[in-house]
């Protein structure tokens, strides 16, 4: 009863920084954030060259996938799965591992036309709009700006009357934010408290490391763990073995 109890507890040393690996693993994937050090297009489809939005600087962007075959990488900011040209994210970004901040930047407004009507337009080309009576537009949510000839828009999802829920763009000038500009939008207050610059070591200017990926802090204590259950599986081992040598040279 006693060997079988030992090897109970072997079994379950040996099992343990498997487990605490896993866990940590799970917590980090899908959540390697990216600050942007300047404004960066996003793009709804790889081969699209009109931008849907613009993700202001010093605010970051969650890292999807890379795109095979295709200078875009997939990328999700405020609710909105897009694309970004491989090249700003490889230029433009400083990583940071399983940050829980709010990294996306939020526009609230009020509309505040006196028109009878305003336009809310329906693609990124703001070309074709549904004229709408602003006291029945409801704002659920703003995803960014956008801006054309710098004209600046802002990307929301609404809903106007009856009708479904849709994405679309309103006008700033439309707004309580009427001079809303993207030099408007204050820096990100984690950018500089939460951000390390590259190195050699921990970056990309060697180009060793073009992702600029961090590896996550844990990784001492984790080994420490290691080390404290490989000596408690060795104490084990002898306990179990040892007697039976014993009771052989007797």
């Amino acid at each position: 009863m006693k060997k079988l109890i030992l090897v109970t507890l072997l079994l379950v040393f040996i099992m343990i920084p498997f487990t605490i690996g896993g866990t940590v693993l799970a917590e980090e994937e899908g959540k390697l954030y990216y600050y942007t050090k300047d404004e960066i297009p996003a793009f709804a489809n790889p081969d699209d060259t009109n931008a849907i939005f613009y993700i202001p600087a010093t605010y970051a962007y969650q890292f999807n996938s890379e795109v095979t075959g295709k200078d875009v990488i997939s990328i999700s900011y405020n609710g909105i799965d897009c694309y970004i040209k491989k090249e700003r994210h490889n230029s433009n970004h400083v990583i940071k591992l399983d940050w829980q901040g709010n990294y996306f930047y939020t526009i609230n407004f009020d509309i505040t036309s006196s028109d009878s009507t305003i336009n809310i337009y329906v693609d990124n080309t703001v070309t074709e709009s549904n004229p709408c009576s602003p006291a029945s537009v409801t704002i659920n949510k703003v995803y960014s700006y956008h801006k054309i000839d710098n004209t600046y828009y802002f990307y929301i999802n609404y809903k106007y009357g009856s009708f479904p829920e849709d994405d679309g763009y309103i006008k700033v000038s439309d707004t309580s934010l009427s001079g809303f500009t993207s030099a408007s939008v204050p820096q990100n207050p984690h950018y500089v408290e939460e951000t390390k610059p590259e190195t050699p070591e921990e970056g990309n200017p060697s180009g060793d490391n073009p992702d600029g990926i961090v590896e996550p802090t844990n990784n001492l204590e984790r080994y420490i763990l290691i080390a404290v259950i490989a000596v408690l599986c060795v104490v084990i081992v002898v306990l179990v073995f040892l007697p039976n040598k014993n009771r052989k040279s007797n």
